[in-house]
């Protein structure tokens, strides 16, 4: 048998990361041999192929290999709904007899859904699932959730739930801008629904401290504006000052230049003067005179 690229061959069994990707030869050899039966309590719900179930679902190896005596055997909650199982096991089973292609279906009930995504995890097999509880999650995204809706999923859902997690921003939203702002009845209700009442708490502190956060950086970038333009301003009048300095120095020297030979002048002009001078040639005396 030759494995996928991405399969993992132990002593045991090969794991596979989609029975999706398999072949039908594949498929009909993990099929071969005993099975493993799914059991609520000591009541039998369904079975699966062992090779096959531990070929897809490393975890239960591990779950067979703690009760050696009963390694026949996958035992499950008493709180799971035998329906739910039965529903995985008859898809997981006609798949990969090849009696069909489609996904495991939604039943458009959330609460036989969430049990359903939570039977997939247990035998980890929730990556056939997943799809399911996006579709909800997409929906709870797109309305609002209804009260019941939202009993359900505090009942069933635990606190790292995507679907808990997307209620509890909307009702947070609804709390701190919504029709429940001021609504003591909905802190009553949150009383009695812990999960739900936590993670709105928590998605209300969150909210806070993005907004604090987004506070102190609008403040940070304001203050860094405003130095910047400080300092443009800054050197720009020193540009300007030295310009100035400049400017004066060089006016100071041409005046300098300008009295200079004025002096120059007067003296010439009483030298020549004394001497006689005024005779010569006007050109000439203004050549003397430079």
């Amino acid at each position: 048998m030759q494995d996928l690229p991405k399969n993992q061959r132990t002593s045991e069994f090969v794991q596979y990361d989609d029975l999706r990707t398999l072949d039908a030869a594949t498929l009909m050899d993990l099929r071969s041999g005993s099975c493993v039966f799914i059991c609520k309590g000591k009541d039998r719900i369904g079975y699966i192929p062992r090779k096959l179930l531990l070929a897809i679902s490393p975890d239960v190896h591990k779950r067979i290999a703690q009760h050696p005596e009963k390694d026949h055997l996958v035992l499950y909650p008493e709180w799971v709904d035998p329906v739910a199982v039965s529903r995985l096991i008859d898809w997981l089973n006609k798949r990969t007899k090849g009696e069909t292609l489609e996904r495991l279906q939604s039943t458009g009930n959330l609460q036989d859904d969430i049990m359903l995504c939570q039977v997939a995890r247990i035998l980890d097999l929730h990556k056939y699932a997943n799809h399911i509880a996006f579709e909800h999650l997409q929906r709870l995204k797109d309305q609002k959730p209804t009260v019941e809706e939202l009993g359900i999923i505090d009942r069933m859902c635990g606190p790292d739930s995507i679907l808990l997690g997307i209620s509890a921003q909307k009702l947070a939203a609804a709390k701190l801008f919504g029709i429940l702002r001021d609504a003591p009845e909905f802190d009553a209700w949150l009383v009695h629904h812990p999960r739900i009442g936590a993670a709105v708490t928590a998605s209300i502190s969150q909210y806070k401290f993005n907004v604090m956060e987004k506070n102190r950086k609008a403040r940070e970038y304001a203050r860094s504006v405003e130095d910047q333009t400080r300092q443009k301003w800054a050197d720009i009048e020193k540009k300007h000052c030295e310009r100035r300095v400049r400017e004066k120095a060089a006016a100071v020297a041409d005046h300098h230049e300008r009295v200079e030979k004025s002096k120059a002048n007067q003296a010439l002009e009483i030298v020549m003067n004394r001497s006689g001078v005024n005779a010569l040639p006007l050109g000439l005396a203004a050549i003397l005179r430079k």
